[in-house]
């Protein structure tokens, strides 16, 4: 899932092979790849250290994943008519979403407002990620499990356990003139202040969604992270700017907290059996066409 490398088309070729042992060859050969550039990174001017030590990760306990700003341009919630007694649970249920926020443009309110009627028709719907297809952003900034941010002097990757999910953001680089469409986009990044790491991503594949509601989303989605560490480098605080024009009528934010903890890197698989309990008919999940070796 290696930012700027990995396509729909490569899907179902490299999850097949992240299976039993070669998964675990596939993630520490990810480790050393991105400490190719330098050591991992300690406190020094200018570079916050967001590389945990062993056995301590990122995690987040907010239960939506990301929050919105209080006013302003609002992203997808849910239907506050139909969830207003019951808080709504995805482990669940789908949500029957809001389509009369007025920031969405009238192709994508259409778009879930068909997914709405699916879901009260009483048929299951469940995220692309249940196909064990990569998340997208800003979905990926949703899952709450612990997270892993590895730092080297020109790379830093970051790495969740639910399916072994890898980003890769290369530092103080320019992006590519056009660069290929994939799952997780072409992510560049610096430090600023000595605390914080911007993320700019371009070039998402418009198969993603921008959240686990399955928001669609076009080409020129443009998302910028701020990972700001603070008090005193115990939590982090991520506030994720979100544009695209062809699907939103103005860009919006929302953010999220995360906090030190003990966790250990769990090997998650999740497509070893090709058929999914979870499919819909929506995404067949990923199978290779011929057996490794």
């Amino acid at each position: 899932h290696s930012a700027g490398t990995f396509s729909f088309e490569d899907g179902p070729d490299i999850l097949a092979r992240l299976s039993e042992h070669r998964a675990m060859r596939t993630l520490v050969s990810v480790f050393l790849a991105s400490c190719a550039g330098g050591a991992i990174a300690a406190p020094s001017d200018g570079i916050p250290n967001f590389s945990p030590a062993a056995g301590i990760a990122w995690q987040s306990n907010t239960r939506e994943g990301l929050a919105p700003l209080p006013t302003g341009p609002q992203p997808v919630g849910v239907d506050p008519a139909v969830f207003k007694d019951v808080p709504y649970d995805m482990d669940t249920a789908f949500p029957v979403l809001d389509v009369s926020n007025p920031n969405l443009q009238p192709w994508v309110a259409a778009a879930l407002k068909a997914q709405n009627d699916h879901v009260l028709s009483g048929k299951p719907l469940q995220p692309r990620s249940s196909s064990c297809w990569p998340h997208g952003l800003t979905a990926y900034m949703r899952y709450n499990g612990p997270t892993f941010i590895i730092q080297s002097a020109d790379e830093v990757v970051i790495l969740k356990n639910q399916s072994s999910e890898v980003r890769r953001v290369r530092l103080n680089a320019p992006h590519s003139a056009q660069p290929k469409p994939s799952g997780y986009g072409e992510s560049v990044g610096h430090y600023e202040n000595g605390d914080t790491l911007v993320i700019d991503t371009i070039g998402l594949d418009d198969r993603t969604h921008v959240d686990l509601f399955r928001t669609p989303h076009t080409s020129a989605l443009h998302v910028i992270e701020r990972w700001t560490l603070i008090n005193g480098g115990r939590e982090i605080e991520l506030r994720v700017y979100v544009e695209d024009p062809g699907a939103f009528k103005a860009p919006y934010v929302v953010t999220k907290h995360y906090t030190r903890a003990e966790a250990r890197w769990i090997e998650a698989i999740c497509a070893e059996n090709p058929i999914g309990p979870l499919d819909q008919g929506l995404e067949p999940m990923p199978q290779a066409d011929a057996p490794d070796f």
